[in-house]
């Protein structure tokens, strides 16, 4: 059976995995290895979400050197999959998820702020490379979410009206990102900040993992 009338667009961090403790202790790491201390408030307020470029700049000023800036991202990067690579797990059912949607022919992409050597630790990990169509990371806009960008390439990749997107995410920066582009979104609850779903008035559903979506499902919220 093929579906090609509508989409799925996937965030990673947060949504795919749950990830948010291993960013949390790598920022926590990164900013003891500057003499910074990263609290929960700061992570909360300045960091989670946030590309790396932003982060680093409030940390370190708004005229931050672009070279120093770069080997700074790449350091607390490294800082982050050294930490997270050997407890990588994905939220429950969404390895069943992604099968079933190629199985109906639904195309499904990838749009993350992440870094790309993030992403393709996860791909490799869970091996679900080739059930996406699309693989979108930071390098790939100009601009991060909250700018809609990522998502509407994603769309143009997939050969896609934005409207027949549905997207998955958890972070007030990707609900926003979707409101702009015009796509209806799913909120993954379980790797997310409680406090961030209240700005996701417009979602059309909210679930805490994957396990009890389907094609069905996922259909009807269209």
């Amino acid at each position: 059976m093929s579906n090609k009338s509508w989409a799925a667009v996937f965030d990673v961090d947060g949504t795919m995995i749950d990830n948010l403790q291993a960013h949390r202790m790598a920022w926590v790491e990164f900013g003891r290895a500057h003499g910074m201390e990263v609290t929960d408030e700061y992570y909360r307020t300045k960091i989670h979400a946030r590309t790396n470029d932003l982060i680093i700049a409030d940390m370190f000023g708004k005229n931050f050197n672009r070279r120093l800036l770069q080997e700074f991202a790449a350091e607390k990067e490294q800082i982050y999959r050294r930490l997270y690579r050997p407890a990588l797990s994905e939220i429950p059912g969404l390895t069943p998820l992604l099968h079933q949607l190629n199985e109906h022919g639904v195309p499904c992409a990838i749009a993350s702020n992440a870094p790309a050597e993030n992403i393709q630790m996860v791909l490799d990990k869970l091996r679900i490379g080739s059930l996406f169509a699309v693989v979108l990371t930071e390098s790939d806009a100009k601009k991060g979410k909250p700018d809609p960008e990522l998502f509407l390439l994603a769309a143009e990749r997939l050969r896609m009206p934005p409207r027949n997107c549905l997207v998955f995410e958890d972070s007030p920066n990707g609900f926003l990102a979707a409101e702009q582009a015009g796509m209806p979104y799913v909120i993954i609850s379980q790797g997310a900040e409680p406090k961030s779903l209240i700005s996701a008035r417009l979602a059309r559903a909210v679930y805490r993992d994957f396990t009890q979506l389907n094609f069905k499902v996922l259909s009807s919220l269209l």
